[in-house]
Order: structure tokens, then C-alpha cells, then sequence
């Protein structure tokens, strides 16, 4: 696909397991993608409490830069979250309005959302099914340009996977994969703890000697890099990647009957 056209990680999430409940794990990627742009970020709250004692606590908040509207599931998210404001909500409240949103186990972001538009996409197509050989359900299947897209995102998240092992003797390559493969790169846990070194690596002048200009190939990945917009991006955020997610599993996990135990299990309900 072209950049114009580059899906969102959520978008990924589904399209590679459309009828899979992973309701949760959509949302929670399209967030981080949000942080990684800049759209919201993460913050430390200090409150000073009984005997002044303070009282840390970490916060979702608005950039104040942020646009007004986003389009396709990620601006759906955004809505939701719009709300906390540049003084930002602890986490568990951040939670509370996505399910507020999607419903409690979140599937409403992939019925309402995200699977209307990778159907709008040509990616995805319903059809009809019966479960237990009996009830009628809708399920979803790739178009086969959407089998093309499975494939080639299914053979990037594999290159990215051994990422860890070009930073060192071949960060044009490791640069080279991570553009292609765009924010889906937050799917791929293997590369959570080397992001704050790719983007490093990525903010880099394309001329920078780390990336050995002397060697023909880089030409043509340069090219390629050339195409694709990275000013979006926050990289300093990738800092706090690990403490977003380990505030919001906590959230999702305290909070009442937050699991992909949805509708969505197995597919749709029929008409």
C-alpha cells in the first residue's frame, strides 16, 4: 500500500485476525500509536496529600498541538479521549471513557470502526456462517487484495522482528524496515525496548555517516525513506512507551469486566 494509504495499527491488528476478539489489543496500539505521534502524551502528576506528602501518579493528557479531528478509528479514539484535556486523567479514567465508548470489553472499536473501514478499504469482506451448524452469524474474511496485504504485512513483521540485530552493523536496513513497515511496528514486542534507538536512527539526517553512504544499496533505501514523513512523529515519546503500557494493562485489568469476552468472539451475531 502507499503511505497515503498505510493502515493504522489497529487496522493491523484485525485484518491479520478478523474474527479473532481482540477488541483490547487494537485499542490499545491505536493509543500508543497516538502517543508515538504526539497526539497524547504521557505525564507525571505530583499531588501533595495528608502530612504533605506527595503523591505521584501518571496521566494521559492532550498536547496542546493536537489537531481538532482525526480520521478512521484512530480519530475514533480520539474522541473518546479528546476530553482529558492537556491537565490530563490518571490512566484508569482514561480507561473508563474508552469503555464508556466501546463498551466494556472494547469490541464496539473493531464492530463500529475498524472493520467498517478496512471493509471500505477492500481489504475485508462479511459473510454469512452458522455456528454450531445451526445459528446464523456474520463473519469476516480477506478480500484478495486483502490476502496480499496479510501477506506482505505478515513478511515485514518477521524483517522486523531481527531488527535488534541490524542496529548495530546495519541501521540503513534496520531504518529501511521500520519505514516500511510504519506504526505497525508497535505490534512487534521484540522491538519495544530498542525504540527509543530507532527513533534516534530514524531522526537522523539521511546523509549521516551512521548509516554509511559509501555503500551503493543505501542510495536506494534512501529513496525509498525519501517518501515517507516522519515529522508527525514524537520520538521522545518513545520513552514512554513501556510505562504507557504497563499503566494501561494495570487499568484494563482492574477495571470490571474489561476482558475481549465480547460479542465479537468467533465473529458477529447474525441479523
Amino acid at each position: 500500500m502507499t503511505d497515503a494509504q498505510a493502515l493504522s495499527p489497529g487496522e493491523v491488528v484485525v485484518l491479520l485476525d478478523p474474527n479473532a476478539a481482540r477488541a483490547r489489543e487494537a485499542l490499545k496500539v491505536t493509543v500508543l500509536s497516538l502517543l508515538v505521534k504526539g497526539v497524547f502524551r504521557i505525564q507525571e502528576k505530583l499531588q501533595t496529600g495528608l502530612l504533605k506528602r506527595v503523591k505521584r501518579s501518571t496521566v494521559l493528557a492532550l498536547s496542546p498541538s493536537a489537531a481538532t479531528a482525526l480520521p478512521g478509528p484512530e480519530g475514533a479514539v480520539f474522541q473518546a479521549l479528546a476530553p482529558v484535556g492537556p491537565d490530563g486523567e490518571a490512566m484508569p479514567a482514561a480507561v473508563a471513557r474508552l469503555q464508556k465508548q466501546f463498551g466494556k470489553d472494547l469490541s464496539r472499536f473493531v464492530s463500529d470502526h475498524v472493520r467498517p473501514a478496512l471493509i471500505a478499504r477492500g481489504l475485508l469482506e462479511p459473510y454469512r456462517d452458522k455456528f454450531l451448524w445451526i445459528f446464523p452469524v456474520t463473519r469476516y474474511r480477506p478480500t484478495p487484495t486483502g490476502e496480499v496485504e496479510q501477506r506482505r504485512l505478515q513478511g515485514l513483521m518477521q524483517q522486523a522482528r531481527e531488527i535488534p540485530s541490524y542496529l548495530d552493523r546495519d541501521p540503513a536496513q534496520a531504518v529501511a524496515i521500520m519505514a516500511a513497515l510504519g506504526g505497525s511496528v508497535l505490534l512487534v514486542e521484540e522491538l519495544r525496548p530498542h525504540l527509543s534507538q530507532l527513533g534516534t536512527l530514524m531522526s537522523a539526517p539521511l546523509d549521516a555517516p551512521l548509516f554509511g553512504t559509501d555503500d551503493a544499496s543505501w542510495s536506494d533505501i534512501s529513496d525509498n525513506l525519501s517518501a515517507v514523513d516522519f515529522s508527525d512523529l514524537d520520538f521522545s515519546s518513545f520513552d514512554a512507551l513501556d510505562q504507557a503500557l504497563a499503566d494501561f494493562d494495570a487499568s484494563f485489568d482492574t477495571g470490571s469486566d474489561s476482558s475481549d469476552s465480547s460479542s465479537d468472539r468467533g465473529g458477529s451475531g447474525g441479523d
